[in-house]
């Protein structure tokens, strides 16, 4: 019977938890980057039409990016990397053939003319007082109220006797 020491089965039992970690999800990185990449080249096709002009990249990319988001979710990271890698390619493609046809960016339209007439300025309210003068003219009304109860209440005379 073959003796395995301590040493060796510490090493074989390292090498197996790393190689267990190297395959779980917690540890990949996340590709935030990827994803977001993905969807500002969707975006930029979606800007020049490609939905309309290049129609089946577009969907292609589409696909792949709802893929990606789904895998992402799923914390498949790996997975996740190669659709959104795949799908930002799908999308730039249909942005290029959508400008080759003649798409035109919104920046790169004409932009009319600015009118003749200038709006004129907002008028904004100039303040009328703040909360401490509020709060001090509302202690001034209270104090008045108080002094006139006070006024009208008659005031019981120590020696007199109760009313009946």
């Amino acid at each position: 019977m073959a003796r395995i020491s301590i040493r060796t089965a510490s090493r074989a039992a390292l090498l197996i938890s790393l190689a267990l970690a190297g395959s779980c999800s917690v540890l990949q990185k996340r590709p935030v980057q990827e994803m977001s990449d993905t969807s500002a080249a969707l975006r930029a096709a979606k800007e020049v039409q490609a939905d309309v002009l290049a129609p089946e990249l577009f969907r292609q990319a589409s696909d792949r990016y709802g893929s990606a988001r789904n895998e992402y979710r799923l914390k498949n990271f790996s997975e996740a990397k190669e659709f959104a890698s795949k799908a930002r390619r799908y999308a730039e493609q249909a942005e290029f053939e959508s400008v080759r046809s003649g798409a035109r960016r919104q920046e790169d339209q004409p932009q009319p003319p600015p009118p003749d007439a200038v709006p004129e300025k907002y008028g904004y309210p100039e303040p009328t007082g703040t909360p401490a003068a509020a709060y001090e003219q509302r202690q001034r009304e209270q104090a008045q109220q108080e002094q006139q109860q006070q006024a009208s209440e008659p005031t019981p005379q120590p020696n007199s006797p109760p009313r009946p």
